[in-house]
């Protein structure tokens, strides 16, 4: 195997190993806003009202799996790990980029209060392989969640 291609098959299991069977408790969905970066000569103005590159939905399971779905930086699935409000995360998925798409990995870190109705902030890097090399987006954005 060339360096390349095991570097996706690592990507890819770890990517599996996040998809877990949830436990039966509360399950977070949050709509997230901000401008993201997609690879271009840095971060867009965030669109009043904001537009589809300015947009994430996150699902955040009682099992801490975390499915982020983005125009910029991607379709993510990872895991969260948190303690009074604060998170991080990581995982792999599809990395979308002004460079293209492709597989790849992300780390996020940010702040969530809790009860039913909750405030979000967010900041993402996801890193993936394109057919001409490495591409990276970012995105940082303040949304609201509801625990179902």
């Amino acid at each position: 195997m060339t360096p390349s291609t095991k570097w996706i098959v690592f990507a890819f299991i770890g990517w599996i190993s996040c998809l877990q069977a949830p436990k039966a408790a509360a399950t977070t969905v949050i709509a997230r806003f901000g401008p993201a970066a997609s690879g271009q000569g840095g971060p867009n103005a965030l669109d009043i009202p904001p537009g589809a590159a300015d947009t994430e939905l996150s699902i955040v399971t009682a099992s801490k799996t975390e499915i982020n779905i983005a125009l910029f930086p991607g379709i993510l699935i990872g895991r969260r790990f948190d303690k009074d409000g604060y998170y991080g995360s990581a995982g792999a998925g599809a990395v979308i980029s002004g460079e293209g798409l492709g597989l790849g990995g992300y780390a996020a870190i940010g702040y969530e209060t809790q009860g039913t109705w909750k405030f979000n902030v967010d900041f993402k890097q996801a890193i993936g392989l394109a057919g001409r090399g490495l591409m990276s987006g970012y995105a940082l954005r303040v949304g609201a969640g509801v625990e179902f």
